[in-house]
């Protein structure tokens, strides 16, 4: 697929990913695979906006009788209130679903804080936890500690 893109005079493929392993498949027997699909837009409005990038993501997930998720997003960059509120919106209908405890790791400071603000503003800080891996070298640790057991430094928070 990125080949025909590349071939196309109306896309471009900026960088291909390189295939890494975040989260080793220990989560448990019911693991199961999705895609992460993020969308790039000049803004929010689908009548007037464009798409000018996606990018996906392959990852492991288990299911039983909620779930917990953990999302590596350390490219991210601190986001506008715009999408401060899509944000807020979607995490509290992924808790209607059955959301149990999810884990966003992130690469900056001033983002893991923006991420808590609006968690403990939405309520969603009661299943979802942060952490800064440019300040944790262990985040993958912390974070499944969190999201299988409910333990740990982010339990403290």
């Amino acid at each position: 697929m990125a080949e025909a893109l590349s071939r196309s005079a109306d896309y471009r493929v900026l960088r291909r990913l390189i295939p890494r392993t975040i989260c080793p498949t220990a989560l448990g027997p019911e693991l199961r695979t999705a895609i992460l699909l993020d969308t790039e837009t000049t803004g929010l409005d689908h009548a007037r906006d464009e798409i000018i990038e996606l990018g996906m993501v392959k990852f492991d997930y288990r299911w039983s009788d909620g779930t917990d998720v953990l999302v590596d997003v350390r490219e991210l960059k601190p986001l506008p209130d715009d999408a401060q509120s899509v944000m807020v919106q979607t995490q509290a209908k992924i808790k209607a679903a059955g959301l149990v405890r999810s884990c966003v790791i992130l690469n900056r400071k001033i983002l893991t804080m923006q991420f808590e603000r609006l968690a403990k503003e939405s309520e969603i800080f009661s299943f979802q936890r942060y952490v800064d891996a440019s300040a944790n070298a262990d985040y993958e640790g912390i974070a499944l500690e969190w999201i299988t057991k409910g333990t740990g430094p982010l339990a403290r928070e």
